[in-house]
């Protein structure tokens, strides 16, 4: 099975995540809630706030699946991408990146 391809972001999985009951909604996906903490903490290290943040959700979770994370790390900017085990299906990914102070 193939994982799918993203030209910004390395071939192997960072980090792994399972989707449990309390992360489910009332349509029993997971919550956004879930998905925004799967991203913020797939990166190896914490970045320094003020940050920038957009997440792109693209697919469904269920109870019980498996999200691997693929990270990847350039110029203050991170990528993080989501994609479910069972199936390699991208479900969320994310910018993160630092906030330049204002020029005094």
């Amino acid at each position: 099975r193939e994982e799918p391809r993203t030209p910004d972001l390395p071939r192997h999985v960072e980090g792994r995540d399972r989707a449990g009951p309390r992360d489910l909604g009332l349509n029993e996906h997971a919550n956004n809630v879930a998905i925004l903490r799967a991203l913020l903490t797939a990166p190896p290290r914490t970045a320094v706030p003020p940050l920038t943040f957009e997440a792109d959700f693209r697919g469904e979770v269920f109870e019980g699946d498996v999200l691997n994370s693929r990270v990847a790390e350039a110029a203050g900017v991170t990528r993080v991408l989501l994609s479910r085990e069972s199936d390699g299906k991208e479900v969320a990914r994310a910018v993160i990146a630092a906030v330049s102070p204002p020029a005094s």
